[in-house]
């Protein structure tokens, strides 16, 4: 027997080129799958409790420009009396019966939007009552959340105040901002500007003590720009501080309610199409000064991950087992050629005494070696997919999982490859070895003169196996891409 293993080995060194093409279409398939997949899965395997433990909100609103036509009498009041508009407000309200009237209290909103920039605080004090309301009604969570950007250079800063219950940051190092002046930034940000704990940030020539590094949790990649999506963490960062220092930036600070509840009580079936058509009377009276309403399904955050995990797991799912049968039917045609060529050789050893089943097994070297060679594939996928992590996950910033060996990968990297091209070749050459001769002369069909139809064959497969996987990989990429342009337009857009 190892007479008939030496024998097999020389005749792999004299079949070099398809041995070594062969082996390298089955490392790449094995380093492919295992780098994609280990991604994937360290990508997704701490999010559900970063959800849970973070508190995601369900949705969130803001409120628009006043109008009066849904103040209650109290705060129009405050609101005509706080902004000096006593006078006018009179004279409105004095056309009440008149037919002109609705001219007059549109001129009063009006003016009462022009000053109302001025005391931002006067509205959110007035809107805060009508939201608790709100909230009693329905048993909902809800936090108010302010939020600003800063444009300086090429940087670009989103001040946002420190949430306490919903969409609870995740502290990486050092803590929260407790005083005036001080923030915490992303560790990606801080890592690339070379900024330490207990550094100082200038922004707009204003200081700011750097206590510590965060995630956000409402921000997937995060948005800075509707118009694309994008995110380049040396320039791009959310500030987390306390109320005053958001205030003393002086600019205009958009103010958002997160709840946490379920939407459908007030709208029934919730989806796209009734956040396209919303009748906001359903909120109440008051609640229809209601200018943003986003539920985290549509919204662009860090809950879009699993579609685009769902998009890749399917990838490289169907990738694994359609390439390795392609190469399992390389082989099996090249055995066949392989064969026939050794038909000579194979007589003598049935006249040396040998069963089929021992000459099975020595011919069996060739197919077992090179899907062994699926080893190679697993390691490198492994080296490869701590780079490829880095580069798939840089826009979801939230705490992913460590590198680490998944037993599965291993069995579906490895073993795989090696039972279905192991069994089946075996099946094959037993089968062949067996099959009986028939004397009748066949008639042989060449394509060319001196190239046998089997090795146009062979060479066909090969090559089609190579454009099939160049195609299957611009085709995820593409797939991506097409992600990515949906995402802009809303998750839920199709």
């Amino acid at each position: 027997m190892k007479l008939l293993v030496k024998d097999q080995l020389r005749k792999i060194r004299q079949n070099i080129f398809n041995f070594i093409s062969l082996s390298i279409l089955v490392i790449i398939i094995a380093m492919t799958f295992t780098a994609v997949k280990s991604s994937v899965r360290r990508l997704d395997e701490n999010y559900d409790s970063y959800l849970m433990e973070q508190n995601i909100e369900d949705f969130y609103f803001s409120m628009g420009k006043v109008d009066i036509n849904y103040l209650g009498g109290t705060a129009i009041e405050t609101l005509c009396e706080e902004l000096d508009l006593m006078l006018y407000c009179g004279y409105t309200f004095a056309f009440i019966d008149h037919e002109d009237y609705p001219y007059y209290l549109n001129r009063l909103n009006i003016k009462i939007n022009e000053r109302i920039d001025e005391r931002p605080d006067l509205y959110t004090s007035i809107i805060d009552g009508y939201v608790d309301q709100f909230i009693d009604k329905y048993d909902y969570e809800a936090e108010k959340n302010g939020v600003t950007t800063v444009l300086e250079d090429d940087y670009i800063y989103k001040f946002m105040t420190i949430n306490e219950h919903i969409n609870v940051p995740y502290v990486v190092e050092g803590r929260m901002p407790i005083e005036d002046f001080e923030i915490s930034i992303f560790p990606e940000f801080a890592e690339l500007n070379n900024i330490e704990i207990g550094d100082t940030l200038i922004v707009r020539d204003k200081e700011y003590l750097v206590t510590g590094f965060h995630y956000q949790p409402e921000f997937a990649f995060p948005i800075f720009n509707l118009s694309k999506i994008s995110f380049d963490p040396e320039i791009q960062t959310i500030i987390l501080c306390n109320q005053n220092t958001i205030e003393d930036l002086d600019q205009y600070v958009f103010y958002k309610y997160l709840v946490r509840g379920d939407l459908t009580k007030v709208f029934g079936d919730f989806g796209y199409d009734t956040f396209q058509t919303i009748d906001r009377s359903v909120l109440g009276k008051n609640m229809q000064l209601v200018y943003i309403l986003m539920p985290r399904d549509i919204n662009f955050r860090i809950i879009t991950l699993p579609t685009e995990v769902t998009n890749a797991n399917a990838f490289i799912n169907i990738f694994l087992p359609l390439f390795i049968g392609f190469v399992t039917i390389l082989l099996v045609v090249f055995m066949r050629r392989y064969i026939d060529k050794n038909r000579k050789d194979i007589f003598t050893l049935h006249a040396l005494g040998y069963t089929n089943n021992e000459i099975t097994i020595s011919l069996m070297i060739y197919p077992l070696l090179i899907s062994l060679t699926s080893i190679i594939g697993y390691l490198l996928g492994l080296f490869l997919s701590k780079e490829l992590f880095d580069i798939y996950s840089a826009r979801y910033l939230f705490p992913k999982a460590d590198f680490t060996l998944y037993k599965d990968i291993l069995l579906y990297a490895i073993f795989t490859p090696i039972l279905s091209i192991g069994v089946i070749n075996y099946l094959f050459i037993l089968f062949t070895l067996n099959k009986k001769e028939k004397t009748i002369k066949k008639f042989k069909f060449r394509i060319f003169k001196f190239t046998p139809v089997k090795t146009i064959i062979t060479s066909f497969l090969l090559f089609l196996t190579i454009s099939i996987m160049i195609t299957f990989g611009l085709n995820g990429n593409t797939m991506f891409s097409a992600f990515i342009e949906e995402t802009k337009l809303g998750n839920n857009y199709a």
